[in-house]
């Protein structure tokens, strides 16, 4: 959904042109994510979580643009740990209120780190720099990948689970949409 809205904030509030293929393409990405999605949550109680994810999505949308106009001319290792540190410092509240009783293992320490800087850190940069280059609109479709390669990943590669006709489905939408809506005209 951050694509999404990163696209209709960058159409409503600045103006931006989206063109009838890249809304279709842009729509088939949001349906091969809702396939994927759906494919393991059927049944589950998920209304706090999509609230969330949805509020999170949005953020995204309104956030990317203002990026580009402010952060425009900082290297993107900068802008990356700047918002990254803001993030951070907004969110240790919640994390303190939320702190475990017994001592968080080193394992879990550990994973955090590696999550974080890596998963986070490191790839933040070339997104920056993308939304430097290229712009917001144009960047935020990058998230569309996100699921492919988690589901690949986490279900496939390091669990073992089977690749379905509807996660193939879900990844054909996905990175079909991904191409036709980079693609010049």
């Amino acid at each position: 959904m951050a694509v999404l809205f990163t696209t209709l904030v960058a159409f409503v509030a600045f103006g931006e042109r989206i063109g009838l293929r890249r809304a279709l393409a842009l729509l088939a990405g949001f349906a091969g994510v809702v396939v994927l999605a759906t494919a393991k949550a059927s049944g589950l109680a998920l209304g706090p979580a999509v609230v969330a994810g949805t509020a999170a999505a949005f953020c995204y949308g309104i956030g990317m643009k203002p990026v580009k106009r402010r952060l425009g001319d900082v290297p993107a290792a900068a802008a990356a740990g700047a918002t990254l540190s803001v993030g951070a410092l907004l969110v240790l509240p919640f994390a303190l209120a939320a702190w475990p009783a017994q001592p968080v293992s080193a394992a879990a320490w550990a994973s955090a780190v590696t999550l974080g800087v890596v998963g986070t850190g490191l790839i933040f940069i070339p997104y920056y720099r993308l939304i430097q280059r290229i712009g917001a609109p144009r960047t935020a479709v990058v998230a569309y990948l996100i699921p492919v390669f988690g589901v690949l990943l986490a279900l496939w590669l390091f669990l073992g689970e089977p690749v379905t006709a509807r996660m193939l489905l879900a990844g054909l939408l996905i990175l079909g949409s991904v191409a036709v809506s980079q693609r010049s005209r």
